[in-house]
């Protein structure tokens, strides 16, 4: 009985762990990605000149 409670906890324990290793492979691998290169191919550059009246050839 010992020997079979025993060993229910260790495969439980190493599937837990596989899986956990697994996900933070999958993770960091995610993390590598450039995902701002989506949002720079499509997006739009909007610029705006505001201008003063101080220059000499507005006064004429």
């Amino acid at each position: 009985m010992k020997k079979d409670n025993f060993s229910k906890i260790f495969w439980t324990s190493l599937i837990v762990l596989n899986l956990s290793i697994g996900i933070l492979i999958l993770f960091f691998c995610q993390m590598e990605k450039d995902h701002s290169v989506n949002q720079k191919e499509h997006s739009s550059l909007i610029g705006a000149s505001y201008m003063t009246m101080n220059n000499e050839f507005y006064k004429i």
